[in-house]
């Protein structure tokens, strides 16, 4: 039986996580907190270790780091940020792993 990496894990409670707030964004709703959950991206075990590479760490701080601007920023800018979050996603994964990458643009706000 197949048993997820605590990283494969953690991106798909991302995933499901994000979506929740693309929808508060289009709702004009509050988006609430930065999710803590989020910075175990620096802990979680990967499926292949050897993918915790300087773009896996350079890409996982940016994206936190966009998180955080998302959360502190101005709600006028929240569809911006929110891409600018979710194109950190996009840009890490085109470095490895790419399969997500046309489920991760999807959260995309147009």
């Amino acid at each position: 039986m197949y048993q997820p990496s605590e990283m494969a894990s953690l991106m798909n409670t991302m995933y499901h996580m994000n979506g929740d707030i693309k929808k508060k964004i289009l709702n004009n709703e509050d988006i609430g907190s930065f999710p803590e959950r989020y910075l175990t991206i620096h802990t979680a075990e990967l499926t292949d270790t050897k993918d915790r590479t300087n773009d896996f760490e350079k890409f996982s701080h940016q994206y936190i780091q966009n998180m955080k601007v998302l959360f502190e920023g101005d709600s006028n800018d929240h569809k911006s940020n929110f891409n600018n979050a979710i194109q950190s996603c996009i840009q890490c994964h085109q470095t490895s792993c790419r399969g997500p990458i046309p489920r991760i643009k999807k959260l995309l706000i147009k």
